[in-house]
């Protein structure tokens, strides 16, 4: 029983230090992939991103994106894949929650506000 305990607090201590290093990881290669965004979006891991140098991408407020096994444990294990090819934009709007999801932007793709994917 205690042996149980202590693994799901070895657990939660694992996750909390990995999502405090996934953060700024995220909002660098945000910034260096040219999307703008909002500082306050909250990652569980860290998503890839491919946005070409002629690409848009633009992320709205308080997105929640969940990229890791133990935030999603029914789900696909695989960060969320961002894709956007010259001369497309992918925008994503407010309140939205993405997990474990891939997107391939070839000319226009727009998520409107409060969805949850």
């Amino acid at each position: 029983m205690y042996i149980r305990i202590f693994n799901k607090v070895l657990i939660l201590i694992r996750q909390e230090i990995y999502n405090a290093i996934c953060w700024p990881i995220t909002w660098m290669k945000f910034k260096l992939n040219g999307i703008i965004f909002s500082n306050d979006f909250i990652t569980k891991g860290v998503p890839r991103l491919n946005i070409s140098l002629k690409g848009r991408c633009t992320l709205g407020k308080n997105l929640i994106i969940k990229n890791d096994y133990y935030t999603n444990m029914i789900g696909r294990v695989q960060p969320c894949s961002f894709v956007v090819t010259p001369n497309a934009h992918l925008l994503i709007g407010n309140n939205v929650g993405i997990s474990n999801s891939s997107f391939f932007c070839g000319e226009s793709i727009i998520i409107g506000n409060n969805v949850k994917i």
